[in-house]
């Protein structure tokens, strides 16, 4: 697995883990509101978000609570507290990454700045 989808599969996790917090709980509801929210930048397909929860169900992040709706079996998703655990340190890891990333490059914009001849006024 390279870098990039290493990057990749922490993000869609992290807004997965946001989405069931905010009670979002069945894999398709959670694809739409990830697409939604991004305005459209992550689209994930209800049938690859499966791989995705099943890797959270296997980590003990979220846990499966089946329930009947309109008649049929539908199993929805919920977060437990090693998944809120899950979800603060990858927030806090993505924020502190991204705040990095700002002093980093305004330190370069700066530069950029400050090495272009200024552009006399007619």
């Amino acid at each position: 697995m390279d870098t990039q989808e290493k990057i990749q599969k922490s993000i869609i996790e992290l807004l997965t883990l946001a989405c069931l917090s905010e009670d979002v709980s069945v894999g398709y509801q959670i694809s739409h509101l990830i697409h939604e929210r991004t305005e459209g930048a992550i689209q994930i397909p209800a049938s690859r978000m499966l791989r995705y929860l099943y890797r959270l169900l296997e980590q003990g992040s979220i846990r499966e609570a089946p329930q009947v709706i309109d008649g049929c079996m539908s199993t929805r998703y919920v977060l437990t507290p090693e998944g809120e655990d899950r979800m603060a340190m990858l927030i806090d890891a993505y924020v502190n990454t991204h705040q990095a990333f700002l002093v980093f490059l305004d330190k370069r914009r700066k530069a950029l700045r400050g090495d272009r001849p200024k552009k006399e006024s007619v």
